[in-house]
């Protein structure tokens, strides 16, 4: 997989790039997935009233205008040859904005810490069959492993401090 990392300026930051990395925790920003795809002008403020530079992957995004960049690849790929299928993944992820004080605590931390852990075995174990599953290819328990997920998320919700 080809890694192309480039900082940019904030104020080149321009629609289509995926910016993979902050010059600043992406706590303190209103971005909490590490890696988007700039989609609309209001991102590209956001990031402007929060840091003075980003990194860009180019591989997966737009690049900065006039840039010479050199491909980083793990494998050499030779003249003709088509790129293996896991060489190039694109996922599209929209940033999430975060809302403070949207959810209050429902319920106290040491409560739900409590149901957190045994939560926290359930998804690993969830996790752990569907890639035993996937291994030997079987098909997929979805219905397991969305149910786990709405738990987490439910968890979250209780009090967001308990998952973490």
């Amino acid at each position: 997989m080809g890694i192309k990392q480039v900082k940019v300026d904030v104020n080149e930051v321009t629609i289509g790039m995926f910016v993979s990395g902050l010059d600043r925790p992406w706590t303190q920003t209103p971005f909490p997935l590490q890696g988007f795809y700039i989609r609309e002008a209001e991102e590209i403020r956001q990031l402007k009233a929060h840091c003075r530079h980003v990194y860009i992957d180019v591989a997966k995004g737009a690049g900065p205008v006039g840039a010479r960049l050199k491909t980083i690849t793990s494998e050499p790929q030779r003249k003709g040859a088509r790129p293996s299928r896991s060489s190039k993944v694109k996922i599209d992820v929209s940033p999430l904005k975060i809302r403070r004080d949207v959810y209050k605590n429902e319920t106290p931390l040491k409560k739900e810490v409590k149901h957190a852990r045994e939560l926290h075995q359930a998804v690993f174990k969830s996790i752990g069959e569907v890639m035993q599953q996937l291994g030997s290819g079987e098909a997929v328990p979805v219905q397991e492993t969305k149910r786990v997920a709405s738990q987490m998320v439910d968890s979250v919700l209780r009090n967001p401090d308990a998952f973490t």
